[in-house]
């Protein structure tokens, strides 16, 4: 009767050393995949920061400018071509 109760504390034994080693790799594994998260959501946050410098420097007046005036030839009005409206109230 003895061994029967110590054959069934060992199955216990092996069933929770098994449960808990499953669970140390199960938490390694999502611990690798929460650094991997963190370090593609910090590699955006840079990647976005980068982009509004970007934007920033391309929406310049003197860029747009610039760009107006060489490579589609725009210029300035003649002051009698200019129509001001006023808007009504």
């Amino acid at each position: 009767m003895m061994w029967r109760i110590n054959a069934l504390l060992l199955l216990v034994l092996v069933v929770c050393a098994l449960s808990l080693v499953s669970s140390q790799q199960r938490a390694r594994r999502l611990f690798v995949e929460l650094e991997a998260a963190q370090k593609h959501t910090s590699d955006l946050d840079t990647e976005w920061e980068q982009l509004l410098i970007e934007q920033g420097t391309w929406s310049n007046h003197g860029r747009i400018e610039q760009f107006a005036r060489k490579r589609l030839a725009m210029q300035d009005p003649a002051p009698g071509q200019v129509m001001v409206v006023e808007g009504v109230r």
